[in-house]
């Protein structure tokens, strides 16, 4: 579970909690690199609001992945209201979505946080998909795994690669034992790639058209499964 103590301002919310909740391994947190994370600093300001409430604001992090904004984070202190940071945050994500053409929408998600309460939900809608408590998300939160699902490229499709590992992190033990388990389970599908590169002779090879390059990489495959099968066939 996450701790909402010592969260004092907007700058403890911002960097204690958000950061970490973006960066930490599954399935405490979102998983996502560093790379993807862009701060304040790398951000465009554009004036949101109506009237005499317009003003110049940019978020605390905009999620980018292959050069689509695909979600907005705003962080809000203890003391003020995370509505405000969903709204606003809102706003920002149609300015973003205003850069494209028409039709094509890629920030499809919004998030605030208090560090006591966390709303996410699509940028379209008024009312968030959910209203969590910060000190009830953990490993086996419905909100953490659905906020997973809605930030992926892909939510249909499962990353099996390891994830990063933060030494002494909230779930480290767990992360390292996911990690295990999905490097066994590709290894039976890997394998028999390393067979061809290092047999077969596949590491490099020269294009010589659609049908002989198939053939020979058709052949090769068959080989590495007969390679494969080598105790069976044997005893």
């Amino acid at each position: 579970m996450w701790q909402i103590d010592g969260l004092n301002n907007e700058s403890d919310v911002e960097q204690k909690f958000l950061y970490r909740f973006l960066t930490e391994a599954q399935p405490l947190g979102l998983g996502l690199p560093d790379s993807v994370i862009q701060t304040k600093a790398n951000l465009r300001r554009f004036a949101v609001g109506k009237g005499a409430e317009q003003k110049l604001y940019y978020p605390d992090y905009v999620v980018v992945m292959l050069g689509l904004p695909l979600a907005v984070i705003e962080a809000k202190a203890p003391n003020e209201s995370v509505e405000e940071g969903y709204r606003q945050a809102r706003l920002y994500a149609h300015e973003l979505n205003a850069l494209f053409t028409p039709g094509f929408n890629p920030t499809k998600l919004v998030i605030a946080s208090n560090g006591i309460e966390l709303w996410y939900g699509y940028a379209d809608h008024a009312e968030p998909l959910s209203k969590a408590f910060v000190a009830n998300l953990g490993a086996y939160s419905l909100d953490v795994a659905a906020l997973h699902d809605l930030i992926s490229m892909a939510p249909k499709a499962r990353d099996a690669t390891n994830q990063r590992v933060r030494e002494g992190g909230l779930g480290e033990e767990i992360a390292k034992l996911v990690n295990r388990s999905e490097s066994r389970v590709r290894s039976r599908v890997e394998h028999v790639f390393a067979v061809v590169k290092r047999l077969r002779g596949f590491s490099k090879v020269r294009y010589r058209g659609p049908a002989k390059n198939g053939t020979r990489a058709f052949v090769a495959l068959g080989l590495a499964n007969i390679f494969m099968a080598r105790r069976f066939l044997n005893g």
